[in-house]
């Protein structure tokens, strides 16, 4: 092999490595970026809690027959990843989504309703 070919080898590696630096790097900030975002939702989350509640309150007054009744929150989209369903939950709020593309369904039911019911 030449050396003109040698170097031009080289430079190919070279050349793939810094892309793949670029590429891990972007991944990195990435990664971080989603890591921030997810603990501001995290922290938003209890907001909204709160913000509920006090909607839920401004029926009670709206509607007194209301003040006696449980309201049930429950989050619904298409799809919902696994840890938000783990953030819902903790926040007290039913997630529901499409359960493998077949039908709608309480993705949290059974946790829930353990935390609800006194005698689990």
């Amino acid at each position: 092999m030449s050396s003109a070919n040698l170097a031009l080898k080289i430079k190919e590696h070279e050349d793939r490595l810094s892309r793949i630096e670029r590429i891990v790097e972007a991944n990195a900030l990435a990664i971080e970026k989603l890591h921030q975002e997810m603990l501001a939702f995290k922290e938003g989350m209890g907001e909204f809690k709160d913000w509920c509640k006090g909607q839920i309150r401004e029926m009670n007054k709206q509607w007194g027959n209301l003040a006696n009744k449980k309201i049930t929150l429950i989050f619904v989209s298409l799809y919902i990843d696994e840890k938000f369903v783990d953030l819902l939950t903790e926040a007290g709020i039913y997630a529901m989504a499409y359960r493998e593309w077949e039908y709608m369904d309480i993705l949290n039911f059974d946790e829930l309703s353990r935390l609800e019911d006194p005698r689990s």
